[in-house]
């Protein structure tokens, strides 16, 4: 078989937009670096997020999300992103992997959930919190029981038992 060589040259599309797409990329994440560090050094305030929508020519949405498990607008990663600050940080949000793009959010306010002690949802919780709670006195007992006694099982007579079963 004879080997064939390949020489990449810039007169080749699929090598320019690969060229491309590489600086783009470079440029985004020298880009979010710079964001970042004026961030976390709390020169980066509203004001300026509005600038820089202003500058790139992208609208600032609000967005109301109900919960974690709301991804009517954002991608799971995101929320979990956003989950992970409180109200009034400004950060940078990424989907490596779907969106390939960066978001900028600040979060204006948090409202604490309104629980209703009468709800079905509610009572399945009680109850599956109550299950776990005597599930784990009932291990902590056993625990205490088998560390005072020392408990000999004759195998012959449990296997009579199951096999009665």
């Amino acid at each position: 078989m004879a080997k064939k060589e390949h020489l990449l040259n810039s007169n080749n599309n699929e090598v320019l937009n690969t060229i491309k797409q590489q600086i783009a990329i470079v440029d985004m994440i020298k880009e979010n670096a710079s964001l970042i560090d004026k961030i976390n050094s709390k020169e980066f305030k509203e004001k300026q997020m509005i600038d820089l929508s202003n500058k790139n020519n992208v609208p600032i949405e609000k967005i109301s999300i109900k919960n974690i498990k709301d991804n009517s607008r954002f991608s799971n990663t995101i929320l979990k992103q956003v989950y992970k600050h409180s109200s009034g940080q400004i950060f940078i949000a990424t989907d490596y992997f779907k969106a390939k793009k960066n978001l900028l959010i600040k979060i204006d306010k948090e409202t604490d959930p309104v629980i209703n002690p009468k709800s079905e949802i509610y009572k399945k919780y009680i109850d599956k919190s109550n299950s776990e709670y005597i599930s784990k006195v009932y291990k902590s007992y056993d625990k205490y029981i088998n560390a005072i006694y020392k408990i000999n099982i004759n195998e012959k007579v449990l296997q009579r038992l199951i096999n009665s079963i």
